[in-house]
């Protein structure tokens, strides 16, 4: 098992903008047997600080 911690930052468009990624994204990982484990927002971010905070697992033998 694999598993990776992604720091996501939106972009110009914003937390719309990163809704509409990550509904193209989690279908694709699903598609190669990975798994969204845990997505969080960080409400006191500071502007450094990413917007989101994902956690995926993938099965995949090597």
């Amino acid at each position: 098992m694999i598993q990776i911690i992604a720091l996501l930052y939106a972009s110009e468009n914003g937390l719309e903008g990163l809704r509409a990624f990550e509904s193209t994204i989690i279908p694709i990982l699903r598609e190669h047997g990975g798994h969204l484990i845990s997505a969080s927002t960080n409400n006191a971010r500071t502007p450094d600080d990413p917007d989101e905070i994902h956690v995926t697992d993938s099965f995949h033998e090597y």
